[in-house]
Order: structure tokens, then sequence, then C-alpha cells
């Protein structure tokens, strides 16, 4: 699955990221999978002027499903999509 995001949860009304967690952790057993193969691919997208991040919920859940985190901008969007293509 491919997420693009800004990175920020602006009133979404969907799950608190712990509860995500949870319900992925039910799926995912750290790094043994239990029969689920939906992988996240997430990618921040930010502006030019926003520093990349080193931690985010958004690299937290391809971590967990072993999927790829990738932070995104103007200048290096095409190379980050051409890597995550290239991973499936």
């Amino acid at each position: 699955m491919l997420v693009l995001s800004d990175g920020e949860d602006s009133g979404s009304g969907g799950p608190a990221l712990d509860e995500v967690r949870r319900r992925l952790g039910d799926l995912y057993d750290g790094d043994r999978r239990t029969g689920h193969q939906v992988r996240v691919f997430a990618v921040r997208y930010r502006r030019a002027d926003q520093p990349a991040t080193g931690s985010s919920p958004l690299r937290e859940l391809a971590d967990i499903t072993g999927g790829i985190f990738a932070d995104a901008s103007p200048g290096n969007v095409d190379s980050v999509l051409d890597q995550l293509i290239s991973d499936f």
C-alpha cells in the first residue's frame, strides 16, 4: 500500500496513532508476519523549506509492516517514487 501524506494529522477523525499501532501489532508480530502480506510504503511529502524528519508516525507504520518510509520534497520526489517502485 502506498501512502502519500504531509505527515500531519489535521483532524482526520480516524483512529489515534496508538490505536493504529495496537491494531497493526495484532496483525504483525515484530519482524515475524502472521500471514499478512500488506506492506505500507509511506511517503511524507513536504515543502522544500520544511526540514526532513527523523521519526514520524508514517515511519512507524512502514516499519511495523515491513515497508519503507521516505521523506520527499519537490526536488527529490521523482527519485523517491522510482526507488519505492523498484522495492515492490
